[in-house]
């Protein structure tokens, strides 16, 4: 990466570059409703599994992308946590035309049957939901939708919680994600009849890491920006009927920690009793990917000898 490119970065990549190679498990997939295949990384730990989880990646991006499997290796090593990447579909190594879906609602009823496979394969042991960046807004936007599955609680990871949020670092230089209006005035405006398939969402991603990952994309249309994107944040967060984890990085290019942190006070008081809320000292948007298993595991550990 150039100079020039490194100055234009809207975060850093550094660390995640940095981290050292590991084995993850084979690819595998399984049939979503309309028989999409959609892949997956299973992260089965050695001892008797005491939770399951699934974890989400951010827009543009997918499961091997910036260090999520740290985080998974960390929870099934450390914690007997089995842990589930999935790559959302028209993301990573799923199907589906590049960054898009079909329609908004595909992508939640994709998550309802991730939820379900994991459950058959898990049975009488928990399951939690967690999302980085982009991720964490699908995960928001999930938790209000009409027909999502039950799971034990939420974790939500530097989330991108939409433009509504109140949320954006207001010095940040050079913007990650341009947003066309046009499309998602005219895609509103027909109740999602017109562009809905249209790209909407350009990702800055810098060349070098586009040229090093082929996999990442740096666009998504008007549906996936919408099913990843909270339409009322603070009232969809103040609804979470479930214990959650909300943690962002001190050092987080894209949010203000600190207004990230404040919706910790947003839900009803016995749910953020047992809520963890927490800004991770030296850590950025990419980075805490490096950390986030530790802070989840010990969280959901605690949750279970509730």
């Amino acid at each position: 990466m150039n100079k020039q490119e490194v100055n234009k970065c809207p975060f850093s990549f550094k660390e995640i570059l940095k981290r050292s190679e590991m084995p993850v498990p084979e690819v595998k997939y399984f049939n979503s409703f309309d028989k999409t295949k959609l892949a997956y990384y299973d992260f089965f730990p050695k001892g008797r599994a005491v939770s399951s989880i699934v974890i989400l990646h951010g827009g543009g991006a997918h499961s091997l992308a910036g260090g999520y499997e740290v985080g998974a290796d960390t929870l099934r090593k450390r914690y007997n946590i089995r842990t589930y990447l999935v790559d959302l579909r028209g993301h990573g190594k799923s199907e589906g035309i590049r960054g898009d879906s079909p329609k908004v609602e595909h992508v939640w009823k994709d998550l309802s049957l991730i939820i379900d496979f994991v459950k058959s394969e898990n049975k009488d042991i928990p399951l939690y939901l967690c999302g980085h960046s982009s991720g964490a807004g699908l995960i928001l936007n999930y938790i209000n939708f009409e027909n999502k599955e039950s799971v034990k609680g939420y974790f939500f990871i530097s989330p991108e919680f939409g433009y509504r949020s109140g949320c954006c670092n207001k010095k940040l230089k050079y913007p990650f994600a341009e947003i066309r209006l046009p499309v998602f005035i005219i895609s509103g405006m027909t109740n999602g009849l017109l562009l809905g398939n249209t790209k909407a969402v350009m990702f800055n991603y810098p060349d070098d890491i586009l040229n090093k990952d082929k996999l990442i994309i740096n666009y998504i249309t008007r549906n996936m920006a919408a099913a990843m994107t909270p339409n009322n944040p603070k009232k969809q967060f103040k609804a979470i009927n479930k214990p959650y984890g909300l943690f962002i990085g001190e050092n987080d290019e894209l949010f203000d920690a600190e207004k990230v942190s404040k919706y910790n006070n947003f839900p009803d008081v016995n749910i953020r009793k047992k809520s963890e809320c927490k800004i991770i000292k030296n850590a950025n948007h990419l980075s805490i990917l490096l950390s986030f298993g530790e802070e989840v595991g010990k969280t959901i550990l605690k949750w279970q000898k509730v």
